[in-house]
This record gives C-alpha cells, sequence and structure tokens, in this order.
C-alpha cells in the first residue's frame, strides 16, 4: 500500500473525500504569506469553464490525484472539500 502524506491545517476525512484549510493567510513554514482575494480570479476562470479543480501530486500536472468539489475563500484562508481519485489504483 502506498501512503498519501499532506498537510491540513484543520479537516474531516471520509472514504477519500476530505474538507479542510488548503491554505492560510497566516505565515506559513516555508515564511510565505497568502494575501485575501489570492485565488478568486482563478477559482472564477475554473467556475467559467465549468470545470472542477484538479488536486494534483507535488503540484505536477502530469499527476492528477483528485479533484476539488468546492474551493471557498473564508475569514481563516481557503477552505476546500475534494476527493482522491481511489479508485482508479494510481494515487500515490
Amino acid at each position: 500500500m502506498q501512503a498519501l502524506n499532506f498537510e491540513l491545517k484543520r479537516a474531516a476525512l471520509d472514504e477519500g473525500t476530505f474538507k479542510g484549510l488548503a491554505a492560510t493567510w497566516q505565515l506559513d513554514r516555508h515564511g510565505d504569506v497568502i494575501e485575501r482575494g489570492a485565488f478568486a480570479k482563478s477559482l472564477a476562470a475554473w467556475a467559467a469553464r465549468g470545470a472542477r479543480v484538479p488536486l494534483l501530486w507535488q503540484h505536477d500536472q502530469s499527476e492528477p490525484i483528485g479533484a476539488l468539489r468546492t474551493a471557498t475563500e473564508t475569514d481563516e484562508g481557503l477552505e476546500v472539500e475534494g476527493e482522491l481519485a481511489l479508485a482508479l489504483g494510481n494515487a500515490k
């Protein structure tokens, strides 16, 4: 069995689906600060195409491992709900 290692600030997991904060407005462990509104333009573009935002393995576009059902900017950061493509057997 292969393991999936990722960090969610706050999440609920259930059978390959999850909900949590993918990014916060606070200083992260790499010293980056994301400004409020940073995701608005790209989320609107995905919505306009009628497409779901893909989940990528290590940010590699050739390695999709699932997709987001929702992504919303909140007071805390970017809250997402998504699902892993576990049924494909290719998830790393």
